[in-house]
């Protein structure tokens, strides 16, 4: 027997021994939410530690409630040691029929041969949108308010004109709702006139408990910069998406037909165990006010309309010149504000010097590019000695302090030698003449001259050639070669897409993924997973399975759309052999 063989015996032995030692059996239940509304459903977990089965009923009688089974899993955990603990997770759907104040009933369950309850749960409902849901100006219902709603946050009521306001806009998806950009990759749009946005850099996912209630949360940043003064309305603010959520229970009518599926063919239907139901829908906020002062008078003289907080430096180089010889002088504006406002510092003094407009560059040090630092470079070139150029001066406005600010940076010591630039001729006098003086002739050999025409020769007359029909016969050999090369494509394309051609496609997809399915880069697996299991469900109309694997690698794949892309560690060798055993199983 080789070594490897005896390795792997000595750990499963070790392994069963510790789940024999594994720690009493202890069960607990808890609620997604304490609070809810009619057709509103929240789930039920029951959680059974230490031990391997547990007998637990399919529906259970409440009064007001309607508790059916919805799915079960179970996970082993190591713990320091060599210890194991081995959990079944049970899942049950809850859906409230009326409002009033209910009660989870204590749950009696075999578990490791022993009998246990768990503690009852109160549970508040709140009136719902009853038999036929209510709708919103958009078409919306009511009832979902709860589950998927978004604010928009502004940080302070009150600003000035041309200072950054930081904005924040949140959508909350309840946990049992899935969600996508409609299209991707959008922005929210923000309505109001009066001020301008700045891009919304990357948005990122959190999870967030609200009211006892968990919810996944979009959050987008940006900042608006007001341009009048007056209370402005900012928003509503505004996100399209496509989502799925649970089906709420309605009474079926008679005249249904008790053959119908309100979700066709959908595989996913009953992804989670329960009838599921996607629509497009627009999510908005509510809008904020915001009361914009306009800037005190009187304002400083070099004041161009720079808001915010900064810091001033400079610099120059060469510092030792000659008269006439150029000097790069350079300033430095750091801090947070309006940096579209922000222009180049002026010189105290000029005199003696001669001047060009600057140039100037900003690095930001944040997504938006409310924070940074503005470079300018201004060449600068000394008429007379000197031994310092001019001090340097910005003027801005600070909100926080509520007045005008001037920073200086101080004389920067240089050497100019030289002599002095001679001044221009002064104009003549009042009564004085001026007379030109005579141009000098150029002397010229006759041989650099080229002799001058007389007459215009022979005249012929020219048609452009686009009016000859031979050029465009021979431009016209081209196209139809290209068109001859690319008709079966064109043809293709607009062919009707039969059953036969889908079901075709889709089987060529699934082979593109197969390598894509094997990558330990979470970035690449989850979404080629999530799509080859997608593509086997609609292959072979069957739902996806109540599996928790197959929970973890869409929730994974949403996590990397709307989380930033962040994929985390690699995938180790355990974990991929769990999720391909998934694949397998369905390919």
């Amino acid at each position: 027997m080789t070594l490897h063989k005896l390795l792997f015996l000595f750990l499963v032995s070790v392994f069963l021994t510790t789940l024999a030692r594994a720690e009493d059996t202890t069960v607990t239940a808890n609620v997604s939410s304490t609070t809810t509304s009619v057709d509103d459903p929240i789930r039920l977990t029951i959680t059974i530690t230490g031990a391997r089965n547990a007998n637990m009923p399919g529906h259970i009688d409440a009064d007001g409630l309607d508790i059916n089974y919805q799915s079960k899993s179970q996970r082993f955990e190591l713990s320091s040691g060599f210890g194991a603990t081995m959990s079944t997770v049970i899942t049950y759907l809850v859906n409230p029929q009326k409002p009033g104040k209910f009660t989870i009933p204590a749950i009696e369950l075999q578990a490791g041969g022993q009998t246990f309850h768990t503690s009852p749960i109160a549970l508040t409902v709140e009136k719902g949108s009853g038999g036929n849901s209510a709708r919103d100006d958009d078409g919306n219902d009511k009832t979902t308010a709860s589950k998927i709603y978004a604010e928009l946050l502004l940080p302070k009521d009150t600003a000035y004109v041309g200072e950054i306001v930081p904005v924040e806009v949140r959508f909350y998806f309840d946990s049992t709702v899935t969600f996508q950009l409609n299209p991707p990759g959008q922005d929210p749009q923000i309505d109001g006139e009066g001020f301008s946005k700045l891009h919304f850099p990357q948005a990122r996912l959190e999870q967030k408990s609200v009211k006892g209630r968990d919810y996944r949360v979009l959050i987008y940043q940006t900042s608006l910069v007001a341009a009048k003064s007056g209370d402005l309305s900012v928003g509503p603010a505004s996100l399209n998406f496509v989502v799925s959520m649970p089906q709420t229970h309605r009474q079926r009518s008679p005249f249904d037909d008790p053959f119908s599926n309100a979700f066709g063919n959908d595989p996913f239907a009953n992804f989670f165990g329960n009838q599921r139901i996607e629509r497009e829908m627009t999510v908005h906020t509510d809008p904020a006010t915001l009361h914009v002062k306009q800037l005190p008078s009187p304002r400083p003289a070099g004041f161009a309309g720079a808001v915010g907080q900064f810091t001033l430096k400079s610099s120059a180089k060469p510092v030792q010149v000659k008269i006439g010889d150029p000097i790069t002088y350079s300033s430095t504006i750091s801090g947070r504000g309006n940096f579209d406002n922000v222009t180049a510092p002026v010189l105290s003094n000029s005199d003696g010097f001669r001047t060009y407009p600057a140039t100037g560059k900003l690095t930001p040090t944040d997504d938006m590019s409310v924070s940074g630092d503005k470079t300018f470079e201004m060449a600068i070139i000394p008429e007379k000695k000197s031994t310092a150029l001019p001090a340097l001066n910005f003027v801005y406005f600070d909100p926080a302090q509520e007045k005008f600010i001037t920073l200086e940076a101080p004389p920067i010591p240089v050497q100019v030698e030289g002599n002095a630039i001679v001044a221009a001729t002064p104009k003549p006098s009042q009564g004085t003449v001026a007379v030109p003086s005579a141009t000098p002739k150029m002397a010229v050999a006759e041989s650099d001259l080229t002799p001058l025409k007389t007459s215009l020769g022979e005249i012929r007359s020219f048609d452009p050639i686009w009016k000859s029909r031979t050029f465009w016969a021979w431009q016209s050999l081209p196209l139809i070669l290209l068109g001859a090369l690319a008709w079966p494509k064109i043809a293709a394309a607009f062919a009707p897409d039969t059953t036969a051609t889908r079901v075709k496609k889709l089987h060529a997809e699934h082979a593109n993924l197969s390598s894509a399915s094997r990558s330990t880069d979470p970035a690449t697996f989850f979404p080629a997973a999530a799509r080859q299991l997608e593509i086997d469900a609609e292959l072979t109309g069957n739902p996806l399975p109540n599996d928790e694997t197959v929970r973890e690698i869409f929730a994974r794949r949403d996590e990397l759309a709307y989380g930033g892309g962040r994929g985390g560690k690699e995938l180790s060798a355990e974990q991929l052999r769990r999720f391909q055993s998934v694949l397998s199983a369905k390919s």
